[in-house]
């Protein structure tokens, strides 16, 4: 690990199972004017086409710029810049970098976006969530209360018979990274980042479990980003897991989730 790295590292709260590490690192800072909000799809909107288009508004976050952090020099990077990361349901994120500017405010450093979008593949018929907030170039995101939008909709459902049983006040885990492909050695980090909401993680309470291929376990007490070493070239599963204090999945559709991904 270089000088750099370690001046993040919180030691006393490394984790090391097999030949895994999970390092905590302090979250980037974070302006408290950014705000993303969901126009369309309303809550419980129903859309009559498996093509389901939808907008958001955007406040005090730039995108298509490079995060100008030390953690780029640090993470791989996308190359769109800042951006938003929007889920569907339990797939993998799909990322928006451009949308319509319609607003400064009076010292010209925070602006209103618009962003116009298509979700980039078609639905099942029943009962959707989308989830988005806006990201750093390197994947980060950001975690203030109103950068995070949620909207519950259906597809060609009017009866609402397709149902996922989703409670909007119920703690709820989303996957953020890793996503993709690395091209990093075994010393160089990946970062684990993921959203909280509706509750806390402690060392008592809520938690998060992670596994490497299934077999290395972690268990994660705090809401931080994470960098994790050790990971040798080919394809990985990650996989996380909204527990309680007893250690049991947190009931919940979305509060286990699996990815994929490929060191290259």
């Amino acid at each position: 690990m270089n000088r750099l790295a370690l001046s993040l590292v919180v030691l006393l709260n490394v984790t090391l199972f097999g030949a895994y590490r999970v390092v905590p690192v302090a979250p980037t800072p974070e302006s408290e004017s950014v705000v993303l909000t969901f126009v369309f799809p309303k809550e419980g909107e129903n859309y009559t086409s498996s093509i389901v288009k939808s907008q958001m508004r955007l406040r005090g976050y730039p995108l298509s710029v490079m995060s100008n952090f030390e953690r780029a020099m640090q993470l791989r990077s996308n190359g769109q810049g800042q951006t938003v990361h929007v889920i569907i349901d339990n797939n993998q994120y799909f990322t928006l970098d451009k949308g319509s500017l319609y607003n400064f405010d009076q010292q010209r450093a925070f602006y209103d976006n618009v962003l116009n979008f298509k979700i980039p593949y078609n639905l099942s018929q029943g009962e959707h969530l989308i989830r988005a907030f806006p990201a750093r170039s390197y994947g980060e995101s950001i975690k203030d209360p109103e950068s995070f939008a949620i909207r519950l909709f259906y597809v060609k459902d009017p009866q609402r018979k397709n149902l996922l049983k989703f409670d909007p006040s119920a703690p709820l885990l989303t996957y953020n990274e890793p996503q993709g492909s690395f091209d990093v050695s075994e010393t160089q980090p990946i970062l684990l980042d993921f959203y909280i909401t509706n509750c806390r993680l402690s060392e008592n309470g809520y938690r998060v479990r992670l596994k490497i291929d299934g077999k290395q376990q972690a268990i994660i007490t705090r809401w931080v980003p994470y960098y994790m070493y050790g990971f040798t070239k080919g394809s990985h599963t990650v996989t996380l897991e909204l527990i309680d204090k007893k250690g049991k999945k947190v009931p919940g559709e979305f509060n286990k989730i699996k990815r994929i991904i490929y060191v290259q």
